[in-house]
């Protein structure tokens, strides 16, 4: 009896593991997302570029009533991700990745005119390097999170702070058309803070909510447009 009540608590214990490590994340994450300078541009010559101007006069800035809002709508390996400001002129921009892993739509809310369809099959984009750094720590939504250093053969570089709080176990498709997944996968965690270093200047994405919900089907439907321009995204 005693063999039999053992095997049975060996099994529970089994099938619950099981299921703890095989848990995705649905729900949806909000991001504060603001653009800073990079660190090797002089400020003589920023201040003669675009990107001041845009700096200075639009929602880059990262302060109490300026600031772009990215949120991601994520069930499975389908997002999607509406990035807006808190300005009532602003047009919210919709990056929509559903049922084919290779394709994303692009298009603007509220407007059916244009939308683009976006193939990313041929993204030359491989990760060269990896490093993690728990002495490299930052606190978000509460929780003390250590980073990530990711280098890419295009020359890009990601940072990535994440929590063992806020842990997620996903399958994976190489080059999956959102970028989130991949980080999601590396960090085997939720990122609470996202740094795109950049040439002129640095796209920062600090999380603000993560709120676990069931994600209707119907949100991941493409709307219909009157024009639809494919294009290849090949860097």
């Amino acid at each position: 009896m005693n063999r039999v009540y053992y095997i049975f608590l060996l099994s529970l214990t089994i099938l619950y593991t099981s299921e703890l490590k095989c848990q995705e994340f649905e729900g949806k994450i909000v991001y504060k997302t603001y653009t800073t300078k990079s660190k090797n541009i002089p400020d003589t010559i920023f201040s003669d570029t675009l990107l001041n101007t845009i700096y200075n006069n639009t929602v880059f800035k990262d302060t109490d009533t300026n600031f772009l809002k990215t949120i991601y709508y994520i069930k499975k390996l389908k997002s999607k991700r509406l990035t807006y400001s808190n300005k009532e002129d602003a047009i919210n921009s919709i990056y929509l990745c559903s049922d084919d892993p290779n394709i994303y739509f692009f298009y603007f809310e509220n407007q059916n005119e244009l939308c683009w369809k976006v193939n990313t099959e041929k993204i030359n984009k491989t990760i060269i390097s990896k490093k993690i750094n728990t002495k490299d720590t930052i606190e978000v939504l509460g929780k003390k999170c250590s980073s990530i250093t990711l280098k890419y053969s295009n020359m890009s570089i990601i940072k990535l702070y994440f929590s063992i709080d806020f842990k997620v176990d996903i399958e994976y498709k190489d080059k999956y058309c959102d970028d989130i997944f991949e980080y999601m996968y590396i960090c085997k965690a939720i990122p609470l803070k996202i740094i795109e270093y950049g040439v002129m200047n640095n796209q920062e994405y600090i999380a603000i909510e993560i709120k676990k919900e069931k994600i209707k089907n119907k949100i991941y439907k493409v709307p219909e447009f009157n024009k639809v321009l494919e294009m290849d995204k090949s860097y």
